[in-house]
Formats: structure tokens, C-alpha cells, sequence
């Protein structure tokens, strides 16, 4: 059994083990949408709301430009990024966890200790 951890996405990346010709998923028009943090929650107001757009992923404390995408693992995206998390800037590496779940997508922001799940507010392929 491996485990990814959130060094090991980060070694992917600083390693450059991939080529930058991969498609980055997150800017995918497919999942470029907004989600929840709460299953369930989606209309609910901002508390819950995280949005994925081109370059940019924002929710509740955060804001990430991400680019320079790269296969980290299985199901896993890795990105470079410029965060604001809880109004600090920081430098450092965004996850998305694409392909481990049926229902959702999980997110690894810089300083925040664990993935942060977001299930959809619209349709997105490959999602229940």
C-alpha cells in the first residue's frame, strides 16, 4: 500500500519527474465549477463555497493561483502556487485529488494540515 503525502506531492513537482506538456485537469472547463466543503451544503451561503476557475481555486480563507500542473500519484494533481491563506502569502504547493473518490474531489492548500473534500454544486464528469 502507498501513501501520498502532501511531501510526497511536493517532491513530484519540485522534482519535475513529468513533463510540463501534461494536461493540467484543474483547468479543465469540465471541473470548473463550484463546490462545497459540505456535502449537501451547496446555496448555502460563502461558509462553504470553494470555486475552481482557470488558474484560480478560492474558498473560505484562501485564495490559490495555481500553474505549472503535473501528475502526483494516483488520481492526484499537483500545481505550483501563489496563496493567500487566512491573509498570510504563501508560495508553495496546491493538490487536487481527482480520481480517488466517486463523489467528490479533495484539495490540499498550503498550512492547512488536512485535505479539505469538495463535492459539486453542478454536474462534473466522472462524479456521481
Amino acid at each position: 500500500m502507498t501513501i501520498i503525502t502532501r511531501s510526497t506531492v511536493c517532491a513530484a513537482i519540485m522534482c519535475n519527474i513529468l513533463a510540463s506538456t501534461v494536461p493540467v485537469h484543474a483547468q479543465s472547463k469540465d471541473i470548473q465549477t463550484t463546490y462545497s466543503t459540505k456535502k449537501g451544503a451547496c446555496g448555502q451561503g460563502d461558509a462553504h463555497r470553494v470555486t475552481i476557475s482557470q488558474g484560480l481555486i478560492s474558498g473560505p480563507g484562501f485564495e490559490c493561483s495555481i500553474s505549472d500542473g503535473a501528475p502526483a500519484g494516483s488520481g492526484l494533481e499537483a500545481y505550483s502556487g501563489i496563496c493567500t491563506v487566512d491573509g498570510a502569502e504563501i508560495s508553495d504547493n496546491v493538490a487536487l485529488d481527482l480520481g480517488n473518490y466517486t463523489d467528490r474531489f479533495a484539495l490540499s492548500i498550503p498550512k492547512r494540515d488536512e485535505w479539505i473534500d469538495i463535492y459539486p454544486c453542478t454536474k462534473v464528469p466522472g462524479l456521481e
